[in-house]
Parts: structure tokens; C-alpha cells; sequence
């Protein structure tokens, strides 16, 4: 791989993660009559709790895909082709060999994998993080008490207890 080649492949490891990186924190719930989008706040055995107020029922709710997952496998594989690329330029240089421009674009191709494997990395835990809170969130507590009562406005608040 070129010199220009392995900055082409890390420009585009690192546009493709900040583009990813602004995934937020909504998850997509899929219901038997559409879809709602919204951030989980709390969940009972009966209903999830959206923080902008909505309560959904969960007879309603045929899926939910929650938020980090497309980031936290787009970073794994960042960190793989990172590692991929760093071990694949990883080899002995011996300095003084008339071998030295072979040399300097090994050296360039294992600090761009790495480069890659971290950002990769860092996408991955972002990803990770957003979907385990996302997950949680919408998972009751094995004894929870739900308490929803009206926020001003008329929209509806929730409050869960878990004990």
C-alpha cells in the first residue's frame, strides 16, 4: 500500500466515524400501528416511559432499535482493519539497509493502523455505551413500582422506583 494510499484509508476511517458519531440518543420503537422515536427514560412491566413524555405500551411494541448499535460496529471494524493494517506493516527495519524508502512506508502504514484501530475503538465504546444505556432503560427492574403522573401541560411524566 502507497504512502497516499494509507492517508486516503485513514481520512476515510476518520470521516466515516465522525459522520457515524453523530448518531443520538433516540431509539426507534417499532409498533403494531407505525413507529415512535424517542429516548428511553424508564420502563415497567406494563409500559416505556419516553423523556419527552410519551408512555407507550408494550402490547404496542413490536421491536426497538436502540441507538450505538451501526456505531459500535462500524468502530469494531475500524479497530479491526486498523489492527489488520498495522500488523501487516509491522515487521524489522534494520537502519543503514539501501532498503530505507521500504522502510519509512512500513513505518507510515503501522502508525496509520494504528490511528485507525483507535478511533475505531473509541466509535466502538461511544456505540457500546449509547445501546447497554438505551437497553437498560427500557428493561424494568425486577421489582419496580412505576409511578406516572401528569406533567404540566398535559403530557405525561414518569417516575420509576426500584427496589
Amino acid at each position: 500500500m502507497s504512502r497516499s494510499d494509507q492517508g486516503r484509508t485513514c481520512a476515510l476511517a476518520i470521516t466515516i466515524a465522525l459522520a457515524v458519531s453523530g448518531c443520538g440518543s433516540r431509539a426507534r420503537l417499532r409498533l403494531v400501528d407505525g413507529s415512535v422515536d424517542g429516548q428511553i427514560e424508564a420502563a415497567d412491566a406494563d409500559a416505556i416511559a419516553l423523556a419527552d413524555g410519551r408512555r407507550i405500551r408494550r402490547d404496542r411494541i413490536v421491536d426497538i432499535d436502540h441507538p450505538g448499535n451501526v456505531a459500535a460496529t462500524i468502530g469494531g471494524l475500524l479497530v479491526l482493519s486498523g489492527g489488520a493494517l498495522a500488523a501487516s506493516n509491522y515487521g524489522d527495519c534494520t537502519p543503514g539497509t539501501n532498503d530505507n524508502f521500504r522502510c519509512l512506508g512500513q513505518k507510515m502504514g503501522f502508525v496509520s493502523g494504528i490511528g485507525i484501530a483507535e478511533v475505531g475503538a473509541a466509535l466502538f465504546l461511544y456505540g457500546l455505551v449509547r445501546w447497554t444505556a438505551s437497553r437498560s432503560a427500557s428493561r424494568p427492574a425486577k421489582h419496580s413500582v412505576a409511578v406516572f403522573m401528569p406533567a404540566g401541560g398535559g403530557a405525561v411524566g414518569g417516575l420509576q422506583v426500584a427496589f
